[in-house]
C-alpha cells in the first residue's frame, strides 16, 4: 500500500474524529455543560478538521497538522480509559490511542528525495546487542502498563476508601524520578563496572 494512500486514510479518520468532536461539543452545550469542556471539544474538532483538510489536499503542512491529531488522539483516549472510566467505550479507546500511536509512526517518518542506504529498523543497534523493533515495542508496552496500573490502582484505591488525586497534574511529580530511574537502568545493563 503506497504512503499517500495511508495518510489519505489518516485524513477520514481525522474527519471522523472532527465530527465526533463537534458532536460531543453540541452534547455538553445542550446539558449545560461547564464552558471549559464545550470549548475543548471545539478545539479538539478544530485540530482534526485542520489536519483532515491539510491531508486531503496534501499541504506541506499536512504532517505537523498529524502528528498534532495523532498525540491529541493519543492523549484524549488514555486520559478518558485512566479517569473517566466509561465501562462501554474502553475498546473504542484503546483502539483511538493504537491508531494514535501508528498515527504517530507514519507522520513522524520523514521522507527524503534523495534515498540512503540505511540499516533496517530491526538489525542490531552497534555495541549494545538489542534490537531497535523489541525497543520500540518496550516503550508502547511501558506506556499501556502505566495507563492500566494507574487505572487498576484508581479504582481499587476507591472500592477501598483510599483518597485519591482526581488531578492528572499529580504525575507531573513522578516523571524527573522515573526518568533517573530509567536512564540509571539502562546505564547499569550496559556497563559491566555498575
Amino acid at each position: 500500500m503506497a504512503m499517500r494512500a495511508v495518510k489519505f486514510g489518516y485524513a477520514g479518520v481525522f474527519a471522523v474524529g472532527m465530527l465526533a468532536c463537534l458532536w460531543l461539543g453540541v452534547h455538553l452545550l445542550y446539558n449545560s455543560a461547564p464552558p471549559a469542556f464545550i470549548a475543548a471539544a471545539m478545539v479538539l474538532a478544530a485540530v482534526f478538521g485542520i489536519a483532515a483538510l491539510k491531508g486531503i489536499q496534501a499541504k506541506p503542512s499536512a504532517r505537523r497538522w498529524s502528528i498534532a491529531a495523532s498525540v491529541l488522539m493519543v492523549l484524549v483516549s488514555l486520559f478518558a480509559i485512566t479517569y473517566i472510566h466509561p465501562e462501554h467505550f474502553v475498546a473504542p479507546l484503546w483502539a483511538a490511542a493504537a491508531i494514535g500511536y501508528a498515527g504517530l509512526a507514519v507522520f513522524t517518518r520523514r521522507t527524503k528525495a534523495v534515498p540512503s542506504p540505511k540499516p533496517a529498523s530491526h538489525t542490531s543497534l552497534p555495541g549494545d546487542g538489542t534490537s531497535a523493533i523489541v525497543s520500540k515495542l518496550a516503550a508502547l508496552a511501558a506506556a499501556i502498563g502505566a495507563v492500566e496500573g494507574t487505572a487498576h490502582w484508581s479504582a481499587w484505591a476507591t472500592r477501598h476508601g483510599l483518597s485519591l488525586h482526581s488531578s492528572p497534574i499529580l504525575f507531573v511529580q513522578y516523571v524527573p524520578p522515573c526518568c533517573l530511574f530509567c536512564s540509571f537502568m539502562k546505564a547499569d545493563t550496559h556497563s559491566p563496572a555498575s
